[in-house]
């Protein structure tokens, strides 16, 4: 059997994990958005007592914010709900709590699938910065130092994900659709209306204890995922005449064995080479398309620790076909 007969074989297999399922639905629904508003809610009682609370209120709250992405992740896919409209709907309410314009994020995340790998293609990929070795050698020293600082894992961590969320996703482009633009627009309205509103009753002060101790930590999270879907020594990247799309998406796409807590909270992520193989299933069904996957593919496992430890790697060694630290 040819590369192109195996991917297409595989393809084929796991075309039938697709299918929504209301009773997944149903139930994801009631164990991410529902205790997220209760928790939140409670939060704003128990300020009152002592602002302490909110933040001890917010530590299983995070769990729940971290699950909502995943529905939100699904709802830009829209492998959700099986209408496209509740889809959509649903996508720019959840991101209202994430500071996100739901049409700005859908179209970059599609983008990122179209792209993910192709080293030619980097600029319309927004994904975590990457350079080759060779790029890096060749490069003026602030964008190094630039980039030293972006890779940094105390950096990466806190200061990105708050500067994506809370600023640069209040940024219209020319770049963008009018469609989208305008998204951007209305959320940036409904944030600043937001906050007159908070200010003008319960305080801007109550307001930001609400909110701090569950978006700082699961910005953080957000970014952590993100990272360690594509940054691994074994991934793959290559050049626009060579690019395999499948190959990007099984070996150049992570798949982790999470423990069963954090696999939960973040909506089976950790089987990321089967949702860029085929972004409609939805996320209740990952696990078993890997499993019809790795039948016919040898698809790399990686432990937690192992992504841990890959914010050491911070360039693509293109000569040995992996990922390297800084030399």
């Amino acid at each position: 059997m040819t590369d192109r007969e195996l991917f297409s074989e595989i393809s084929f297999r796991i075309r039938k994990y697709r299918q929504r399922d209301d009773a997944h639905v149903a139930a994801i629904l009631f164990t991410s958005v529902i205790p997220f508003l209760v928790l939140i809610t409670l939060s704003y009682f128990l300020y009152d007592l002592s602002k302490w609370y909110s933040v001890l209120i917010s530590i299983p709250a995070i769990f729940f914010y971290v699950r909502m992405f995943a529905v939100l992740h699904d709802c830009a896919h829209g492998t959700f709900f099986r209408d496209r409209t509740f889809n959509n709907l649903l996508g720019h309410f959840i991101g209202l709590f994430f500071y996100t314009p739901f049409l700005m994020w859908q179209d970059g995340h599609h983008k990122h699938h179209v792209n993910s790998g192709n080293l030619d293609k980097r600029n319309e990929n927004p994904d975590v910065w990457l350079m080759t070795e060779k790029e890096f050698a060749a490069t003026p020293a602030p964008t190094k130092m630039a980039y030293r600082l972006f890779r940094s894992p105390y950096v990466y961590l806190t200061i990105v994900p708050l500067a994506l969320f809370l600023l640069l996703f209040r940024v219209p482009s020319k770049w963008f659709s009018s469609k989208i633009n305008c998204n951007i627009i209305i959320l940036n309205v409904v944030i600043v209306a937001a906050w007159f509103l908070a200010y003008h009753t319960i305080g801007l002060e109550k307001f930001i204890w609400m909110q701090w101790p569950v978006c700082v930590p699961g910005f953080a999270v957000g970014a952590f995922m993100f990272y360690l879907q594509h940054q691994f020594e074994g991934s793959y990247y290559s050049h626009d005449e060579d690019f395999v799309f499948e190959i990007a998406s099984l070996k150049g796409s992570s798949f982790y064995r999470f423990p069963g807590l954090l696999n939960w909270m973040t909506g089976n992520v950790a089987y990321h080479h089967v949702h860029h193989l085929n972004p409609g299933i939805p996320m209740y069904n990952l696990v078993a398309a890997h499993e019809e996957i790795i039948k016919l593919y040898p698809v790399q496992a990686l432990t937690l620790r192992e992504g841990l430890r890959s914010f050491r790697l911070k360039l693509w060694d293109e000569e040995h076909q992996k990922m390297v630290p800084f030399s």
